[in-house]
């Protein structure tokens, strides 16, 4: 029987030699089984003569279900609703952690420009100052070469302000600082405020000329 059947489907096949689509139609699927003796026996239909035919029905079937699935509309709004009311969570902390970034960045900055000072008046062996300006966000840097306090011809002077890159950040200082050339300073406290969160950082420089940053007053 096996080989019988095993004859059939190579006359099958073979019919189907022009085209890779044509297939054996019923009068000679019927030829065929009544030449090799089976009669109706076997049974065969269009989409069983050709396994390549069998597994090209079966790709458009699936493409046609992949095709078909997809998001309602409603499902859709949900998924919106759901990102929009996340984002209305997120949104200011993220906000108040990026002032915070800011905050800590012109803390930075006028710590770095303050050791920047200490250090010049040590090598440079004379006096250097910082004065905070009334605007609460720029500062002067001076080199005192004649240590009188004032900016007078020739000395460099350096301007700062912190509200091209920290622009909700204010500060105001005790007092102005001096950095003397054995490394000592007169000192200060300057207290940055964020306007966006209320929070404040500390940048104190001690007499013995260490500049640091603290939480706390």
């Amino acid at each position: 029987m096996r080989t019988r059947l095993s004859f059939l489907l190579s006359q099958l096949t073979s019919i189907v030699k022009f085209h890779p689509f044509d297939l054996p139609d019923a009068a000679n699927v019927k030829r065929i089984t009544q030449e090799i003796g089976l009669g109706d026996e076997v049974s065969i239909d269009k989409g069983s003569c050709c396994p390549y035919h069998a597994a090209m029905a079966s790709s458009v079937m699936k493409t046609s279900r992949f095709k078909k699935d997809g998001f309602s509309l409603l499902e859709l709004m949900i998924v919106l609703a759901i990102m929009a009311i996340v984002s209305a969570i997120a949104a200011p902390n993220f906000m108040n952690y990026l002032a915070q970034r800011r905050l800590n960045g012109a803390a930075r900055q006028v710590m770095s420009d303050l050791m920047s000072a200490r250090q010049k008046a040590v090598s440079q062996s004379h006096e250097f100052r910082v004065f905070f300006n009334g605007d609460n966000h720029s500062y002067t840097i001076l080199d005192d070469t004649n240590s009188n306090g004032t900016a007078d011809t020739g000395e460099a002077t350096e301007g700062r302000d912190l509200h091209p890159d920290y622009y909700d950040v204010t500060f105001t200082a005790t007092a102005n600082p001096i950095f003397y050339p054995r490394g000592t300073a007169w000192g200060t406290t300057v207290t940055l405020s964020s306007s966006r969160t209320g929070v404040s950082k500390y940048v104190k420089v001690a007499s013995t000329g260490r500049v640091k940053i603290d939480d706390v007053p």
